[in-house]
């Protein structure tokens, strides 16, 4: 039965469909989605197949079905790592952006100062000036 479910590298429940169509490899019924993430970006198929159902999409010589517990552990452990390295560079990205916005913003605001400072210097020494 298949279940909806979360991103499962942010645990958001916020995506939009990015593509969604029938099984085209191996020609098996069904219209699969394929969701981002609004949170982090993480492309994944949603609503997911259960377990059985996934089963019966693949032949018995599908590699991963082939390989050990520990091995499938290990490709789960990479694939959380590199989504881990995507999101951080990401938000490096996103921080980086939004301190050179913050960066500009100040120096316009210490420019104004500036000049409101040289202003108020001016009219300072023009009401001197008149009051003598």
């Amino acid at each position: 039965m298949t279940r909806y479910v979360r991103c499962n590298f942010c645990n958001a429940d916020d995506t939009e469909v990015m593509n969604h169509g029938p099984d085209l490899l191996l020609q098996k019924p069904g219209d699969f989605y394929l969701v981002r993430c609004r949170r982090c970006g993480l492309i994944y198929q949603n609503p997911q197949l259960s377990q059985e159902e996934l089963a019966a999409h693949y032949p018995d010589n599908y590699l991963p079905y082939q390989q050990d517990t520990a091995d499938r552990q290990t490709r789960i452990a990479h694939v959380s790592r590199d989504q881990a390295i995507a999101y951080i560079q990401h938000r490096d990205e996103e921080v980086g952006r939004e301190m050179a916005q913050l960066q500009a913003e100040l120096r316009a605001a210490m420019d104004g100062l500036r000049n409101a400072r040289h202003e108020s210097e001016m009219l300072r020494r023009q009401i001197e000036a008149d009051d003598r």
